[in-house]
């Protein structure tokens, strides 16, 4: 499974910006995207689209790159261990 989270939560921080910044900026409640950004509840394409848009980076994009992330991971034993933690 891909948790595109991760890559969201990491070009946040590449940009500089406030999960409360990216919540007015999409016009979603901070406390509902947060608890997305933390893996508690999954992001829905739509939702991954309009924060794509806000980052300036395309939904596939970020798709792509936490693919590329979650795989170099599957070599480490990470993954599973963050499978786990889930």
């Amino acid at each position: 499974m891909i948790y595109p989270e991760t890559e969201v939560r990491a070009e946040i921080a590449r940009q500089n910006l406030k999960i409360i910044q990216l919540a007015s900026l999409t016009g979603l409640k901070r406390e509902y995207l947060s608890a997305r950004l933390n893996g508690h509840k999954e992001l829905t394409v739509n939702e991954l689209h309009s924060i794509g848009r806000v980052l300036g980076i395309p939904a596939w994009e970020l798709l792509r790159r936490a693919e590329e992330s979650q795989s170099a991971l599957a070599g480490s034993g990470i993954e599973k261990a963050l499978e786990e933690s889930k």
